[in-house]
């Protein structure tokens, strides 16, 4: 090879015969699928709203009196504590439960968006590992509470000696 034509391939420029096609070549790149693209962004709703949740939560916890006065929770009954910890405390808790159950849908929409053969799968594929991050995460979590809640019982009822 001369120096010419040495100097045209390393630039990336090569002007004769020797550049192979490549596969697929001509063919226009395969479009998002809708599905692929409501499934990713529902789980970054979800995981947006569990955040939020988690802040209200805590916020509306440290902003309660019986954090610098633990005695006064044993002396209040529900409703007592309800109105001590705030609307911020209710909404912080639930906020996650509704986040679970919207990470839900877009694991559906993930996996119908992955079956489509027509469209590019990277956007579904990406909803469906968020998505089931979460709702997997949030049921480990409702595990360790229950069984946590046991009394020292592990998890299905045998205890740990």
């Amino acid at each position: 090879m001369n120096d010419h034509n040495r100097i045209e391939s390393e630039s990336g420029n090569m002007t004769n015969n020797q550049e192979h096609p490549v596969e697929g070549h001509g063919q226009a790149p395969k479009k998002a699928s809708g599905l692929g693209i409501a499934s990713f962004v529902i789980s970054l709703i979800a995981i947006v709203t569990i955040i939020i949740g988690i802040v209200l939560l805590t916020q509306g916890i440290m902003n309660s009196t019986f954090v610098t006065n633990p005695e006064l929770l044993d002396s209040m009954n529900q409703d007592e504590l309800l109105n001590e910890l705030g609307p911020s405390v209710i909404i912080g808790a639930l906020l996650p439960f509704g986040s679970i159950a919207i990470a839900f849908v877009g694991l559906i929409l993930g996996i119908i968006g992955a079956a489509s053969k027509k469209h590019s799968k990277a956007l579904a594929i990406v909803g469906i590992v968020l998505n089931s991050l979460i709702v997997l995460g949030f049921i480990g979590l409702i595990v360790i509470a229950l069984a946590s809640l046991g009394g020292g019982a592990g998890v299905g009822g045998i205890s740990s000696v």
